[in-house]
């Protein structure tokens, strides 16, 4: 994301929020998109059929609710004490299995798990996570944080209604 700047009565801030794979209501629902492209995925496949998935299942991903990014955002913007800053904008949920998001789809969407082939080979993608220690510092108990099962399900239930 861009760095944004916010004009406010008698003062001038930049903040630049990073983030990881963002998803959620209203959030793009492209296939290049991992949360998004799953989802699709599942939803027009019938009951037998295969979900090929590129990967081990092992591969580390972090996602970022878009509930969540969009409540730490305003928080911070309206945090008359912090300007000119950049700030991490990351997830609590680190090291998440791609294989654990796809079971939690599935189970939200009552799609067969056992339907699931992934190609055995890894991908050797680098895990890369954002420290979001600062964000949580400055956010205090306000830090949002919605648990994976919750926001993705809520995503399912958005996307089936489009």
């Amino acid at each position: 994301l861009a760095t944004q700047l916010f004009a406010f009565p008698n003062e001038m801030k930049w903040l630049h929020f990073v983030t990881s794979s963002l998803f959620g209501k209203y959030w793009k629902l492209t296939d290049e998109h991992l949360i998004p492209s799953l989802i699709k995925q599942i939803d027009s496949l019938g009951a037998k059929q295969k979900l090929k998935i590129i990967g081990n299942g092992f591969e580390k991903k972090e996602v970022v609710f878009i509930n969540d990014f969009i409540k730490n955002c305003t928080e911070i913007i309206f945090n008359t004490t912090i300007k000119n800053q950049i700030i991490n904008l990351g997830s609590d949920i680190k090291y998440q299995n791609l294989s654990d998001i796809v079971k939690i789809l599935c189970d939200i969407m009552t799609f067969n798990y056992d339907n699931i082939m992934y190609n055995k080979k890894s991908t050797d993608c680098v895990a890369k996570y954002l420290n979001n220690d600062k964000a949580k510092r400055i956010l205090g108990k306000k830090y949002a944080d919605t648990d994976l099962k919750t926001a993705l399900k809520e995503a399912v239930v958005w996307f089936n209604k489009i």
